[in-house]
C-alpha cells in the first residue's frame, strides 16, 4: 500500500515516488534516483490517471494513491 502523503509534482523528490514507480512497473533511470519524480514517471502517472478515469494531471495525489492501492485488491 502507498500511504497517505502530500501532493507530489514533477521534479520533486519523495520516498513515495519510488513506490509509485515500482507499482507502475518502471525501472529507475540510468544514473537517476528512484525517489525523483522524473518525466518518464510523469508520463506513466498521466497514462494511469487516464486509464483509471482520473484527470491526467501528472501529479501524485490522494486519488492516484487510492487508485493504485485499489489495483492491488
Amino acid at each position: 500500500r502507498i500511504p497517505a502523503g502530500p501532493q507530489i509534482k514533477a521534479g520533486e523528490e519523495h520516498a513515495q515516488v519510488a513506490m509509485v514507480r515500482q507499482r507502475l512497473g518502471l525501472a529507475v533511470p540510468q544514473g537517476g534516483k528512484d525517489e525523483v519524480f522524473d518525466a518518464t514517471l510523469v508520463a506513466a502517472v498521466k497514462a494511469f490517471q487516464s486509464q483509471s478515469g482520473l484527470k491526467p494531471t501528472g501529479t501524485i495525489n490522494t486519488p492516484v494513491r487510492t487508485a493504485l492501492n485499489g489495483a492491488l485488491q
